[in-house]
């Protein structure tokens, strides 16, 4: 499930805590930082667009890195951060 706090596990087997999300441009997009095994947090932050699927989701992750700039400046703007 989507939400601030839970850990997904891409199919890279790489572990990502959800930090923050937001809507944008009718998308939603959360913002991510990688965790190792023991789910302590790493230094690499990255932001993915969720995109719906069936009755699932997978997360595609966002490359273009205007669209990076605008979103982190949601992201900071948001109460949470």
């Amino acid at each position: 499930m989507i939400e601030i706090g839970n850990i997904i596990t891409l199919e890279n087997n790489m572990d990502f805590l959800i930090i923050e999300e937001t809507i944008y441009d009718n998308n939603k997009y959360v913002l991510t930082v990688l965790t190792d095994k023991e789910d302590n947090i790493l230094n690499k932050y990255m932001i993915f667009k969720v995109i719906s699927k069936d009755e699932g989701f997978y997360l595609d992750p966002v490359k273009d890195n205007d669209l990076c700039k605008k979103l982190y400046e949601l992201f900071k703007n948001n109460t949470t951060m």
